[in-house]
């Protein structure tokens, strides 16, 4: 029955969400060291004519930016609806876990992955962009471990 129940909800998942597209927006949170980072994510404009997308990402604390940059990257560089899908109809033969996460009081079909080269965890779901928990690397074997807090 719990399988039923996640393949009821994959198949209802991607035909709420369909991306990439302009306007897509996620902003994810992490905490290191008692301060807590924020990392936006937006696409801004769609090039037909190249198709690819207009992208702004930026990394801060309350205090400062670390980073910020735009960039126009192709199209297939993005996660879309038909690759998340795959990667949740093939998550346990690749050896990820299948799960969900609850928010924006929406349940949102899931695949986690473990890293070797982080040695964490990355989440895959069925949200613009295609993550749910991804680790930036700061230097040495030091991480941010961000969630995804919101997105539309």
């Amino acid at each position: 029955m719990k399988y039923f129940y996640l393949a009821c909800l994959f198949l209802f998942s991607a035909k709420v969400y369909a991306f990439p597209e302009e306007g897509d927006y996620v902003r994810f949170l992490a905490t290191h060291n008692g301060k807590v980072f924020e990392y936006k994510k937006s696409l801004l404009e769609f090039h037909k004519e190249t198709n690819s997308f207009t992208m702004i990402e930026k990394i801060s604390t309350d205090e400062e930016t670390i980073e910020e940059r735009v960039t126009q990257l192709p199209s297939f560089w993005f996660y879309t609806d038909k690759k998340v899908q795959n990667v949740l109809n093939n998550c346990t033969r690749r050896e990820g876990a299948l799960g969900t996460w609850n928010l924006q009081g929406k349940e949102i079909p899931t695949c986690t992955f473990f890293s070797e080269d982080s040695q964490m965890d990355y989440v895959i779901g069925m949200v613009p962009f295609g993550q749910l928990r991804f680790q930036y690397h700061l230097g040495k074997e030091e991480f941010l471990d961000f969630y995804l807090q919101d997105f539309y």
